[in-house]
């Protein structure tokens, strides 16, 4: 499985990216926004950002990684392409980043592929550009 994980700051360009990976390479993608969301609703509260948020505090009190281990236990193991957004905390995104296929030239090279494109989406900072670069060439 090829899983690649988005953070940044609210209108950061997550979303667009996404997008784009979801119509261009038929990436599967998965929401922690729409899981806290599911979790919030069957408690039979509104889902709105403040529960959301507090019942993303909930998981993170039990421990670090936990609300990204919840969200990774839905996610089917036989997916090929996988996109997930987002990750807030440093333990979040390493944590995701463990779950990367051993095969780290696997990775690269799906990275590499769609890198090029990615650098032609309208309204991609420099400073993205730079990071997608650097993180294709490893």
């Amino acid at each position: 499985m090829i899983l690649i994980g988005f953070t940044g700051t609210h209108g950061a360009g997550k979303g667009t990216i996404t997008t784009y990976l979801i119509r261009k390479y038929g990436f599967a993608y998965f929401s922690v926004s729409e899981f806290l969301a599911q979790e919030v609703e069957q408690r039979g509260l509104t889902a709105n950002r403040n529960a959301r948020a507090e019942t993303a505090n909930e998981y993170r009190a039990k421990s670090p990684t936990a609300l990204m281990e919840a969200v990774y236990a839905i996610i089917d193991p036989t997916l090929a392409r996988v996109v997930l957004e987002p990750q807030y905390t440093p333990d979040e995104v390493y944590f995701i980043q463990s779950k990367y296929t051993d095969d780290i030239n696997q990775i690269k090279t799906g990275i590499s592929d769609f890198a090029k494109e990615l650098f032609n989406i309208p309204g991609l900072s420099d400073f993205f550009k730079s990071a997608v670069k650097l993180s294709a060439q490893g």
